[in-house]
């Protein structure tokens, strides 16, 4: 994306800036290099000036003792748009996306999942006018259908998303029909989002707890349990290896799946993973009491305080697996937006609950609750500042 264009002041001590028509005075901007005290001008929607000059303009916003800071990209999101908008849809989640500083997002919908090109044309289409934010499309990946891997690439998708056990109707890939997949990305040098939850032992455990008769929350950890993501972590680590294909570990949820991704990495993996709120902020207990409300999967797995502590530390760690999908195709998320951009001119409450966790309005909430804005990726750079109906 273009760079911000940085005014100067030339030997007569005359500044050289054409009028803008937003500016926020005052303010201290924070970016990659760091924060100082600055002005920010906005022409025709995109960031047109930072610099200590004071720009003429059509408004000025009095931005002191607050900061500015670029927009979060989300690069995980489903606003089952088309599909089951009772949930969440576009136009409010994407709303609820910019109250919170978030100016990009990328989407899939299990609901109405983007298989074919016509499906990605399709959802191109009747997205036009109904984003509050910039926005790009992932696509499915179904087993057997590895053939569509390249056209829905080249045509512009962020990312693959697919499932290793049958989740909200999709069906999961076992790990021939994964190495299939990844083979057919590594050609392309496409990119997958892969949920790790290995399907036979999440079929054993819910065979044994329906034998059982249980209603109660806890059937939620032991279904889908620790030893399920594990196992599926690790085998799908070492295919993107073997693979030469590149990927990110989606909602990575303890520190030992966290350490399959840095093993992997350190033999030479184009691999990454992925963390979302509940794994920093939830505990495995609260199922119990909480019952529907914290039916999601993986589960929440923190059990102490120590176990929180150290995704935290995780996190905040460069030299360990980085839970940021953003940083494995950030080029091609980029062309994805413009792609997109393009295409659109023309018993138990907790068993009768749609499984996932919030939307985006639930999770802007759970990051205030922690303080813990830094969970999105911040895309440091002279980006678009608003871009309504797209």
């Amino acid at each position: 994306m273009p760079r911000p264009t940085i005014f100067v002041t030339p030997k007569d001590g005359h500044a050289i800036m054409p009028d803008i028509d937003l500016l926020i005075a005052g303010a201290t901007v924070v970016t990659s290099q760091g924060r100082r005290r600055a002005n920010l001008g906005v022409r025709e929607g995109r960031i047109a000036y930072l610099g200590e000059q004071r720009p003429s303009a059509t408004e000025v916003v009095d931005a002191g003792g607050l900061l500015v800071l670029p927009g979060g990209v989300d690069t995980h999101v489903h606003l089952m748009d088309p599909g089951s908008t009772e949930r969440e849809d576009f136009p409010t989640g994407t709303a609820a996306a910019a109250a919170s500083g978030v100016t990009t997002i990328v989407e899939h919908s299990h609901g109405s999942p983007v298989r074919t090109v016509t499906d990605l044309r399709d959802k191109r289409n009747y997205l036009r006018e109904r984003s509050n934010v910039d926005y790009g499309l992932a696509a499915h990946a179904w087993p057997g259908q590895e053939s569509a891997v390249p056209e829905l690439w080249t045509e512009g998708i962020a990312f693959f998303k697919l499932f290793t056990c049958t989740t909200h109707g999709v069906p999961g890939h076992d790990a021939a029909a994964l190495r299939q997949h990844l083979i057919q990305t590594a050609m392309c040098d496409g990119v997958s989002l892969i949920h790790c939850e290995d399907e036979s032992l999440t079929e054993s455990a819910e065979r044994l707890l329906r034998a059982e008769c249980r209603l109660d929350g806890g059937i939620i950890p032991e279904w889908r349990n620790r030893d399920a993501e594990l196992v599926a972590a690790a085998v799908t680590a070492l295919l993107v290896r073997r693979t030469g294909s590149r990927a990110t570990i989606a909602h990575v949820s303890n520190p030992e799946v966290a350490a399959y991704v840095a093993r992997e990495r350190a033999q030479g993996a184009r691999l990454a993973a992925e963390g979302c709120p509940q794994y920093f902020l939830l505990r495995e207990d609260e199922v119990h009491e909480h019952g529907s409300l914290r039916k999601f999967t993986p589960p929440a797995r923190a059990r102490t305080d120590d176990d929180e502590a150290e995704m935290w530390r995780l996190l905040r760690n460069r030299s360990r697996p980085i839970y940021d999908g953003t940083k494995a195709c950030r080029r091609h998320l980029e062309r994805a937006l413009r792609t997109t951009r393009s295409g659109q001119h023309h018993g138990s409450t907790a068993g009768r609950r749609s499984p996932g966790a919030p939307g985006l309005r639930g999770r802007r909430q759970g990051v205030q609750r922690g303080a813990r804005a830094h969970l999105w990726a911040l895309a440091a750079q002279g980006a678009t500042c608003r871009r309504r109906g797209r």
